[in-house]
């Protein structure tokens, strides 16, 4: 038996998302309570391409019983994302995740489609009835999902004050990329709903292949997003608190010129020993109109003190003491365990990219190998 393109990508998915659950218990990695959820949702999500795809290829076909055992996996996966999303941004004290219900519900379709199976073999029921509750399980099963999902939009979108635990060492973006890829499988979902309704071919294989084509997408891109953002954030997390606990009083080093009888250059002294002795440049936001704002002057007035005496306009006097204060950072033994990459945002650069290049346009090397030419001359 040939199988079409679709059917393929539908199993390498499934596989590809039991490996991504399953690797990481083999190697008994340490598993926060976030990526437990977020593993469940791949996990389910696997589970319904795999079961699709035994269907689809009519693997169960003489198997009354098993043939129509069609487990609503796919109701589980929203509450799971859901869930791993009030987890991680550490508000599951206030917020219910709706996952308890989710499973009752889960459970009580289950029962009803397994007696439904038993009395339409014994003959008791018509056939017709398991199609019959299939539509009607998939309608209250998709309602369901755009309610869960309603809920997150409000979550991201709009309860901003819940945000506080995570803002400070996480982007959000990757969140609301999840949510607009989230509401065109719903869009797809509905689709293959209406049409198989109006055909009157339940679980049509060619209406499902945009939703199953989509999930599997899924699959790659939020596991592995939400895998490499949760470490990420706990990484940083946990940087930051070793940073404060060591109360690194590092020496910046800034080039300056030797003019002390110019009447600006007091200015740019204590200028300077604001940002340093506070820190101003591991703020991310931290832009020259703030710094203006908190030394009572205009924007130019700080931007032509800092291009006269700093040698470097106030984006490139910033960055580079980011770049500083993280050399010393991925040479320290204490540190060592720390991904560079959370190194580099802790020191104030907003993505890993504007890290790379800022670090090596300061030091003519990558953070990478400064690193291991560093350590290895200590």
């Amino acid at each position: 038996m040939t199988e079409n393109p679709f059917s393929i990508l539908l199993i390498t998915g499934a596989i590809h998302g039991f490996l991504f659950v399953i690797i990481p218990i083999l190697l008994k990695k340490r598993i926060g309570k976030p990526i437990w959820f977020l593993n469940g949702l791949v996990f389910f999500i696997s589970l319904n391409n795999l079961q699709a795809w035994l269907t689809d290829n009519n693997y169960f076909d003489s198997l009354f019983y098993i043939k129509n055992l069609v487990v609503p996996w796919y109701m589980l996966v929203t509450p799971f994302f859901y869930t791993f999303v009030v987890h991680y941004l550490n508000i599951q004290d206030k917020i219910n995740s709706f996952l308890k219900i989710a499973l009752v519900f889960f459970i009580v379709q289950f029962f009803i489609r397994v007696n439904l199976i038993i009395f339409c073999q014994l003959q008791v029921l018509d056939n017709t009835l398991i199609n019959n509750y299939t539509v009607f399980e998939e309608f209250f099963n998709m309602f369901f999902a755009v309610f869960i999902f309603y809920k997150c939009f409000l979550l991201i979108y709009r309860k901003k004050e819940l945000h506080s635990y995570a803002l400070p060492y996480t982007s959000f973006t990757w969140l609301r990329q999840f949510m607009f890829f989230g509401l065109v499988v719903v869009l797809f979902w509905l689709f293959a709903i209406v049409a198989n309704s109006f055909t009157g071919r339940i679980n049509n294989v060619y209406t499902y292949y945009p939703l199953r084509l989509a999930s599997s997408v899924l699959i790659y891109w939020v596991g592995y997003q939400g895998l490499i953002r949760y470490n990420l954030m706990v990484d940083r997390i946990s940087l930051r608190k070793e940073i404060n606990r060591a109360n690194i009083s590092e020496t910046i080093k800034t080039e300056k010129i030797n003019l002390k009888d110019d009447k600006h250059f007091k200015t740019f002294e204590i200028i300077e020993l604001y940002i340093t002795k506070h820190k101003r440049y591991l703020d991310p936001l931290f832009g020259l109109h703030n710094l203006a704002i908190e030394m009572d002057l205009s924007d130019s007035q700080i931007s032509k003190i800092l291009n006269t005496y700093g040698n470097y306009n106030f984006s490139d006097y910033i960055n580079k003491l980011r770049v500083e204060y993280a050399k010393g950072l991925l040479i320290d033994n204490n540190y060592k365990d720390y991904t560079i990459i959370a190194i580099g945002l802790e020191c104030g650069f907003n993505s890993k990219s504007t890290f790379y290049s800022a670090f090596k346009k300061f030091t003519s090397q990558t953070p990478t190998a400064y690193k291991k030419r560093n350590i290895k001359h200590r």
